[in-house]
């Protein structure tokens, strides 16, 4: 079943991930309701996080490194519960997209199951790489320049009296990005292998399927991201400037700019479409993984169904 010589066509499998992966939503109403669980949950975790963020109940002292290793696990903790909550929208898309199978079980009953469970690893190792390449600069930090890298206050007061300290951690860390986003590429398959309880369908599976295929993978997903993206910070960038039109007094008032931009009406409308949008867009990436898989591991066979029966 496996021909690594295949390659992935990129801007048609981006496109496959939109018209797949986001037509899906309005083909199938179970699917859309899925979407609309996903997305709600996903707001009421982002909304929390924001309102414990501005509370400052856990970033008070934030210079200190209880505080700055208490965010840490904050923010590890809220990713879980996101894996956990999307998990049913993604199985469901991809069991969709390969199987032509409509999910009809509750979203919250679907949550625990075994599969889902297992898309929650994986997304969590995803996450991990990211969460590792952000903190990939800490060792550095603390053996080369002896600086605490969980004391906020050191960290500012050395990158300000040293700017090439800062321009070298920030080179560090965007490359350690970069490869944190290649290697989680290679792990693209394992999504739908596991939501279409594919045999052998593991992250340890998916590293071997991709070979010869993870910079293609890499362009695919930036694409489908890239473009929503540069919509997003120009519809920012037009808020930006119907603030200063509206309250020239912003301009007068730097600090306050960040607080009229939270209670400015076109921000709130920039920031409700961007929202959707991004969550389409995990759908898209979605749908493109499963069109990618369908080509490389399943050769393109349009009676998935069949493989997996």
């Amino acid at each position: 079943m496996n021909d690594q010589s295949l390659e992935l066509p990129v801007w048609r499998t981006v496109i496959a991930g939109y018209r797949d992966g986001v037509g899906a939503l309005f083909r199938d109403g179970r699917l859309f309701r899925y979407f609309i669980y996903a997305s709600a949950l996903t707001l009421i975790l982002m909304g929390g996080r924001l309102y414990v963020e501005l509370d400052g109940s856990l970033t008070s002292g934030s210079e200190t490194s209880a505080a700055q290793i208490g965010n840490l696990l904050f923010g590890l903790l809220i990713s879980v519960a996101y894996a956990i909550t999307t998990s049913p929208l993604t199985v469901a898309l991809h069991r969709k997209l390969l199987l032509g199978e409509t999910a009809h079980e509750a979203y919250f009953a679907a949550m625990l199951r075994g599969s889902h469970m297992r898309i929650v690893g994986a997304t969590m190792a995803v996450y991990g790489l990211f969460f590792v390449a952000q903190l990939s600069a800490y060792p550095i930090i603390y053996v080369a320049y002896g600086v605490n890298p969980l004391n906020a206050a050191d960290l500012e007061a050395t990158f300000a009296a040293e700017p090439m300290i800062a321009m070298v951690i920030t080179a560090l860390t965007w490359g350690a990005s970069l490869f944190a986003g290649l290697m989680s590429t290679r792990f693209a398959f394992a999504f739908p292998a596991i939501s279409t309880n594919a045999p052998g369908a593991s992250l340890r599976a998916s590293f071997a399927e991709t070979r010869g295929s993870m910079w293609r993978l890499f362009f695919i997903f930036l694409l489908i991201v890239f473009f929503p993206f540069v919509a997003f910070v120009m519809a920012i960038g037009g808020a930006s400037v119907l603030l200063v039109i509206g309250n020239p007094e912003a301009v007068a008032n730097p600090d306050r700019v960040g607080e009229m931009m939270m209670l400015s009406s076109p921000f709130l409308v920039v920031y409700a479409i961007g929202f959707v949008v991004m969550m389409a867009v995990i759908v898209a990436i979605g749908g493109a993984a499963a069109r990618a898989y369908e080509i490389k591991v399943n050769r393109g066979m349009t009676g998935v169904a069949e493989v997996f029966a």
